[in-house]
């Protein structure tokens, strides 16, 4: 009788202690899911904020290649990927200007051209007209020659 009264009070704290450790254990395996659903929510929150940066840069990228104006990213992340913004808007921001500047040299060597080209079809009719003038001359030249040797007979 005393060894059955032992083995029913064992068998009570054996079953105690195993239900503990399944709490415990429950704990423990709902505190694992908790963190394992925070690294997976801060993930994909990460995910997607680098992922609406990167869609950003590349839609402003290939508007700056189709030859957009006024070109800038507007992130509010204060972190890498809002220095990497603000350094695409600088570089955007120069190169629509050295365009800009460029189409306006364009303009001037353009305009230089013009003017040269007329400059250079008003020397040549000047000098066609310089030596239209120096023929009539020799002719005039060979004219008087004969009339002075046609005056001298």
């Amino acid at each position: 009788k005393l060894s059955r009264t032992t083995s029913l009070e064992l068998l009570k704290l054996l079953e105690k202690r195993i239900q503990e450790l399944e709490t415990k254990r429950n704990a423990i395996l709902s505190l694992v899911g908790i963190v394992l659903l925070l690294v997976a929510y801060f993930f994909l929150g990460f995910y997607l904020g680098l992922r609406g940066v990167i869609t950003a840069l590349k839609g402003m990228t290939e508007e700056m290649l189709s030859g957009g104006k006024s070109i800038s990213i507007s992130v509010d992340s204060k972190d890498e990927l809002g220095e990497v913004s603000s350094l695409f808007n600088k570089i955007a921001q120069a190169l629509t200007k050295s365009n800009m500047d460029l189409k306006e040299t364009l303009v001037k060597q353009q305009r230089a051209e013009k003017d040269l080209e007329k400059r250079v079809n008003e020397l040549q009719r000047f000098n066609q007209l310089m030596v239209g003038r120096e023929f009539k001359m020799m002719e005039l030249k060979k004219e008087i020659a004969l009339l002075k040797e046609k005056t001298k007979s």
